[in-house]
């Protein structure tokens, strides 16, 4: 059975974009709808939706503040329906492993649920688990293997074939009008059409590519077959690859060697040498130089990896594949157990650097970013200017779900397997009042388990904002103030590299457009009227104007004079459960 689902969202940011609709179809194995589920939120106010997203989705101010439901109560029935289904499900959309898979397991962590339900196991036990499938990465696969058999003559401005949903199901007899794309219901059902048109049309591919749809299924395909095909798609443009699988880094990735070069040089090589052959796979070439020789490909083996047997590869072979050739160096390969550890550490240590050198960046950008100026006086002008503020993380936006402290992993399952049954007396807690109790005792009730897995402290943080939403009230005045100056800090940021959306950044969006018309210069939303982007601006406007008074700035702590009033009640919505 699958669910095909899709979702629209604050924005294109990952670990931070808030669903604003999602939608759920069900099917039998033949890709018959049996039932459908879509329902909308209002948006949090820690969160600035992104004028693209708002210009995509026609989403409207009355939208994102009048809905029925908001995140949390939205992500709750969503968990509801999803296991009152029939396990396991295969997870299924177009481009879900690229975005919304991150997205939608982003919003049930923050809203206190399991993350990863679209590959939870069976409640029995028994070893079943749910699997995810990609219907882009299908398509891209019969692009490749069995070309023509999709219709996919529509090019973009780099003469290769465009993959989007709406245009792949136009010219394949499957109905999705440019104003009913986006939609997130509409979207699926376009999505299951295109599927139907893949499985009947290309039914070995079909099934090769839900073999690939988990990594043990990867692991699998490739014992079974020491030479093998793997195409990627760079910009657009297939780049297939005969290949041989090396070595494992990390958890989730598997390093490809290409067979159309040698081996043997790199055979004997150092650990050092290898690291640098890796580093230098991705160097810019200096001009009129020939690029760099590339014999090492990465693969995440949980993105469904576009990967086909030598029998079905006659598509993407050279024409001088020489079969014995490629067997032998692979056999060469696997027949170097010192080659096959030193890439793995050579690997890995390329990968820590990248990752220092990212996070040294990012730091040296938020220091910048914090140097003291002078606080400019809040205007109620539709483009704020840059504001100055004290150097503070985000806590009202999202983290990333993954944490990177190393303790073992058992023992990690363990503390989130408690957390899990506090967040479980969270969910469940009559009042808003429980709630909030039990959000002021978790650091007390959890204090040997922070020390040793700080990421644990986060629900703390998600508790609070969930409950200040709905009944801020609920809160002592100083952690209401607490919390406005968090979402003032979060929503109001200067920094241009900050990795959510801030107000700043979305009033020097639609600014682009505004000096791309003014130029005459085309871009993708010629077609917004004028009067739409003033509705934008005034919106950002309003956002702006309610957190102002609660940013913190030089000489400037907000301190509250006497008690803070209780704020109005939450937005009739279902009873907290």
């Amino acid at each position: 059975m699958y669910i095909f689902y899709d979702t629209e969202t604050s924005g294109l940011e990952r670990s931070f974009a808030q669903v604003l609709q999602g939608a759920f179809v069900v099917t039998d194995d033949d890709l018959n709808i049996i039932a459908s589920k879509k329902i909308e939120c209002r948006l949090s106010p820690w969160i600035v939706p992104g004028p693209g997203a708002l210009l995509t989705t026609k989403f409207t101010k009355d939208d994102l503040t009048n809905r029925k439901h908001s995140a949390f109560q939205m992500m709750q029935e969503i968990d509801t329906w999803l296991r009152t289904q029939s396990w396991p499900l295969i997870f299924a959309g177009f481009n879900t492993l690229g975005y919304d898979e991150d997205v939608l397991g982003q919003n049930f962590y923050v809203n206190m649920l399991e993350p990863g339900l679209t590959q939870a196991a069976h409640p029995s036990g028994d070893g079943r688990r749910n699997t995810r499938f990609d219907v882009l990465n299908a398509v891209q696969a019969v692009q490749a293997y069995m070309p023509g058999v999709l219709k996919l003559d529509t090019l973009s401005e780099k003469g290769n074939p465009v993959l989007k949903l709406s245009v792949v199901a136009e010219q394949n007899g499957v109905g999705l009008s440019k104003d009913a794309a986006h939609d997130a219901l509409n979207d699926i059902i376009a999505t299951v059409g295109v599927a139907k048109v893949i499985k009947n049309a290309a039914p070995e591919i079909w099934a090769q590519m839900h073999r690939l749809a988990t990594q043990e299924g990867v692991d699998a395909f490739m014992a079974e077959n020491k030479v093998f095909t793997h195409t990627a798609v760079f910009f657009g443009k297939n780049k297939p690859m005969v290949a041989t699988s090396v070595a494992m880094r990390g958890h989730r990735t598997e390093i490809l060697f290409d067979l159309s070069i040698d081996p043997a040089p790199y055979l004997s090589m150092s650990v050092e040498q290898l690291k640098e052959a890796i580093a230098n796979q991705s160097k810019k070439p200096a001009k009129n130089a020939p690029p760099p020789v590339a014999p090492f490909r990465f693969v995440r083996k949980d993105q469904q990896p576009v990967m086909m047997p030598i029998d079905m590869s006659d598509a993407v072979l050279p024409p001088q594949f020489d079969e014995k050739l490629a067997a032998a160096r692979a056999e060469a390969i696997k027949a170097n157990p010192q080659f096959l550890e030193d890439m793995k550490l050579a690997a890995q240590m390329v990968k820590d650097e990248k990752d220092a050198a990212a996070t040294q960046k990012r730091e040296a950008k938020a220091q910048a970013a914090a140097a003291p100026k002078t606080p400019e006086n809040t205007t109620e002008n539709p483009a704020p200017k840059r504001r100055s503020k004290k150097a503070a993380p985000s806590p009202a936006a999202a983290a990333p779900v993954q944490g990177k402290e190393e303790i073992p992993e058992e023992r990690k399952q363990e503390i989130l397997k408690k957390a899990d049954e506090w967040k479980q007396e969270f969910r469940n807690a009559a009042t808003w009042k429980k709630k909030a109790a039990l959000a002021e005792g978790f650091a007390a009730r959890f204090a040997p388990e922070i020390s040793e897995y700080p990421p644990l402290e986060r629900f703390t943080s998600f508790a609070f904002r969930i409950i200040f939403e709905h009944a801020p009230e609920a809160l002592t005045p100083q952690k209401q103030l607490d919390i406005k100056r968090e979402v003032a800090a979060t929503v109001l940021s200067p920094d241009p590299d900050a990795p959510w959306m801030t107000v700043a950044k979305a009033c020097a969006e639609i600014e682009a457009i505004e000096k791309d018309r003014a130029a005459g210069k085309k871009n993708k939303w010629d077609d917004i009227p004028a009067e739409r982007l003033a509705e934008l601006k005034q919106f950002y406007a309003t956002i702006e104007k309610k957190y102002a008074p609660y940013l913190q700035t030089a000489g400037n702590d907000n301190a509250p004079t006497a008690a803070t009033p209780a704020p109005a009640k939450a937005k009739p919505g279902p009873s907290p459960k």
